[in-house]
């Protein structure tokens, strides 16, 4: 598949944050103690920005919490005077990750605790017949752009309890199971009454 091979030229793994970085989705509602006729709760936008009535939209993706409280009192200063502004995330994006490709139940799942990639394709429902057991790729998000990939085999499970398939999974990650060669010549099947090649 061309898309499986696409995604193994990603970039390289950055040091992760301990601290909670608005995302688009997110929830946040804003206070100001001596006006409070300008308090809201407004979402994240797509484009990262949130859209204030006092002030328009103010960029606050890949802030934590208090680092956009403070671009949000920078900005009602220009409007008010040493306004006094506090911020609280209501709502927020679940951590997650993907499973796509030759498994049962492709699709997104939330992370709960710890889990490995072979918890994550289990919990997908498995690989299917059809699957690639040697390159299921592991892509880990570095950025909203960019990921960090490791090819990973599963068959090697089958001799080792712990290994680089049992690496625990984080917030964004993506698992790719592409399609075994037999699987994909399987596609076609020959009619033996015309001797030709049908595609299903």
């Amino acid at each position: 598949m061309r898309w499986f091979w696409v995604l193994l030229v990603c970039g390289v793994c950055l040091g992760q944050d301990a601290a909670y970085r608005l995302q688009a989705g997110d929830a946040i509602e804003v206070l100001y103690r001596y006006t409070p006729e300008y308090d809201q709760t407004v979402n994240v936008q797509p484009d990262g920005s949130v859209a204030l009535t006092l002030l328009g939209t103010v960029p606050v993706r890949g802030l934590t919490v208090e680092e956009a409280r403070l671009r949000i009192v920078a900005a009602a200063a220009t409007r008010l005077n040493q306004p006094v502004v506090s911020l609280a995330l209501k709502d927020y994006e679940r951590p997650h990750f993907t499973v796509l490709g030759e498994v049962e139940k492709p699709g997104r799942y939330e992370l709960r605790g710890a889990l490995s990639t072979v918890d994550g394709v289990a919990i997908a429902g498995g690989l299917k017949s059809s699957a690639r057991h040697t390159q299921i790729v592991l892509i880990h998000r570095v950025s909203d752009t960019v990921g960090e990939t490791q090819l990973l085999d599963f068959k090697r499970l089958d001799h080792a309890k712990k290994g680089q398939e049992l690496i625990a999974l984080r917030d964004g990650d993506v698992i790719v199971v592409p399609q075994n060669k037999l699987s994909k010549v399987e596609r076609y099947v020959k009619l033996a009454n015309v001797g030709a090649y049908y595609p299903l």
